[in-house]
């Protein structure tokens, strides 16, 4: 589960990275006391650290930097914004792609939605130093 973190590709010096849940602002001056909740299985299981397509964990790189063929890797978050009660009041999904840019944020509150989608030029079969600039 989230609650024990992010699962890291094989040959990571630990299985799990320790994720934030859940965060309490209380900005004081009489103003309400808002929690922030997060979910980072938006994208099923794959995450930031490349799993489940990353095969073998590289030690200081960015290891999807590598990922190639995998054109259509995605992983997220979703950010909900509550009251005190843990009503929710806004919730913000964002969904990035191999090169952890930013490909589609889609912010709801109430009956509004906004969403924006990002294209970016990516050739799947190479890895990012390869890519055209």
């Amino acid at each position: 589960s989230e609650a024990n973190g992010l699962t890291l590709p094989p040959g990571a010096p630990f299985a799990r990275m320790p994720v934030v849940i859940q965060t309490r602002k209380d900005p004081g001056d009489g103003q309400p006391v808002q929690l922030v909740g997060y979910d980072y299985g938006l994208h099923s299981s794959n995450n930031y650290f490349g799993w489940p397509a990353v095969r073998q964990w590289r030690n200081r790189e960015d290891n999807l930097y590598h990922l190639t063929g995998a054109g259509d890797f995605l992983y997220g978050s979703t950010e909900t914004l509550m009251d005190a009660r843990g009503t929710p009041l806004q919730t913000i999904s964002r969904t990035f792609n191999r090169f952890h840019l930013l490909t589609r944020e889609r912010t709801l509150q109430g009956q509004t939605l906004q969403e924006t989608e990002t294209t970016y030029y990516d050739e799947p079969w190479l890895p990012i130093a390869r890519q055209l600039p």
